[in-house]
């Protein structure tokens, strides 16, 4: 285990997120002016201030912000985890042991310390992490379940923990099942499959408990909609309609945000209601694909979102799946 702090140039939950104090009001950057009433952004054109040679790495995660204000997220370069500030000074990377595979980052608090649940899809394990970079415990396929005589068809995407800790997992590039745990870890249920019926999975891709609710909502990927659970797996209802590909599910407030992989964010309300879409790609050719190059980014246009989620504050921070890495920052209008 290394945490590698950044030197600058010159030597200078998950679901589940916890939100610090708000902070005083902020210059509006100049960039494009994307959404409406309550949900207008400015982008932050070169927010995220990355001090080393080259490129980013590819991001195929999302983001925590923990108690402290700073952000998280995950790349599948060496730096697995990045941390920064509301400004996008990068503060420390962590986790090579890590690269490759970290495919969300959920935020809880266990026992009155901040920790992650990070989904490795490659290496078919949920990890668990101190905010320092430790490693605390490891959990692979759920044998118990039945599911898994062949480990290599677990790929877990996303977790979503619970205020007494026990959590969800979902296996969304694997057998679009979810599995549920206790608060020591130990696997207690699965529910779904594949299919597209109610209670149904095709890549559970994204998962967050709402407390508030007491329903865990899944983003179903390749049915293109959210679908609300109990915690035991029971349906309750979905939303269909307003998303292609949505990928991660975040609340704050009466709202969701949902990272949208075929090019948009979109913010609906809990009672269903569609608010806002972001950032709406027109290219069609351009939408969910990995391998677009900066020639082609346009400021205020998503390329494929896949993780999204708002700051203590309301700014909204949004990772496109993209090879060269693109995390992008959208300040609130007040």
């Amino acid at each position: 285990m290394s945490i590698r702090p950044l030197l600058l140039a010159g030597g200078a939950l998950c679901a589940g997120l916890l939100f610090p104090r708000c902070h005083a009001p902020q210059a509006l950057p100049d960039g494009p002016l994307l959404g409406v009433g309550e949900h207008s952004y400015v982008w932050d054109t070169g927010w995220l201030q990355w001090p080393q040679d080259g490129e980013l790495g590819n991001t195929h995660g999302g983001f925590a912000f923990d108690r402290a204000g700073r952000i998280l997220f995950s790349t599948d370069a060496e730096h697995a985890i990045v941390v920064c500030d509301a400004d996008g000074t990068v503060l420390e990377t962590w986790g090579p042991e890590l690269r490759g595979g970290v495919h969300s980052l959920c935020l809880a608090e266990v026992q009155g310390e901040e920790q992650l649940f990070l989904p490795h899809h490659a290496g078919g394990k949920v990890y668990r992490y101190s905010l320092e970079g430790e490693q605390l415990a490891v959990y692979g396929p759920p044998t118990e379940s039945g599911h898994y005589d062949d480990p290599k068809r677990y790929h877990p995407t996303a977790v979503a923990v619970r205020p007494d800790g026990s959590f969800f997992v979902a296996d969304g590039y694997g057998l679009s099942l979810i599995h549920a745990y206790d608060a020591k870890g130990n696997y207690q249920s699965t529910f779904g499959a594949r299919g597209t019926e109610p209670g149904q999975f095709v890549t559970p891709h994204g998962l967050l408990w709402d407390e508030a609710e007491q329903l865990l909502v899944v983003a179903d990927r390749e049915n293109h909609r959210l679908q609300f659970l109990t915690a035991e797996g029971e349906f309750v209802r979905e939303l269909t309609g307003m998303f292609r590909r949505p990928c991660s599910v975040q609340r704050r407030g009466d709202d969701y945000v949902v990272a949208d992989l075929a090019g948009r964010v979109t913010v609906v309300s809990v009672d269903g209601v569609r608010v806002v879409q972001l950032g709406d790609q027109p290219d069609g050719a351009l939408r969910a694909k990995n391998g677009i190059g900066r020639e082609q980014w346009q400021d205020g246009v998503f390329l494929s979102p896949h993780g999204a989620g708002w700051d203590a504050d309301g700014n909204l921070y949004v990772q496109d799946w993209n090879f060269l890495g693109r995390v992008n920052r959208l300040v609130r209008v007040r």
